[in-house]
């Protein structure tokens, strides 16, 4: 996988999670009983609308980045690096299912955090 596509890949990943935050939000608006006058926020709620923030940043560095990219391609190397993000990308779904159970959302939105930027973490990490 070339720089150009582990960016790609990041920005969607982003986009995949701010609409899942989004339909969270708008499934606990529906939720909220209409004699609050005002906003009572969950620490969930919090916590995602914090999520929400540093992902549209990480989405503005993301495509600074993109256009000034360049390409890199090597077959055995993307395959190892597919295999490298999958065994990841499972690790950490299972930690942020384990912390949302525990309640403790803040180190899940951490560790969210990391799931964005899986791709970019494998290479760093095993192949530069």
């Amino acid at each position: 996988m070339t720089d150009v596509d582990v960016l790609k890949s990041r920005l969607g990943e982003i986009d995949k999670r701010l609409a899942e935050i989004e339909a969270i939000e708008q499934a606990e608006e529906k939720r909220k009983p209409a004699f609050f006058l005002y906003d009572s926020v969950s620490y969930r709620l919090q916590e995602l609308r914090s999520e929400r923030r540093d992902l549209w940043a990480l989405r503005r560095v993301t495509d600074d980045a993109l256009r000034t990219a360049t390409e890199n391609t090597d077959p055995r190397r993307k395959e190892l690096l597919d295999y490298l993000e999958r065994e990841r990308r499972e690790n950490l779904t299972e930690q942020i299912a384990r912390l949302e159970k525990a309640g403790d959302y803040r180190q899940a939105r951490i560790w969210r955090m990391e799931l964005v930027k899986a791709r970019e973490t494998v290479e760093r990490e095993y192949v530069r």
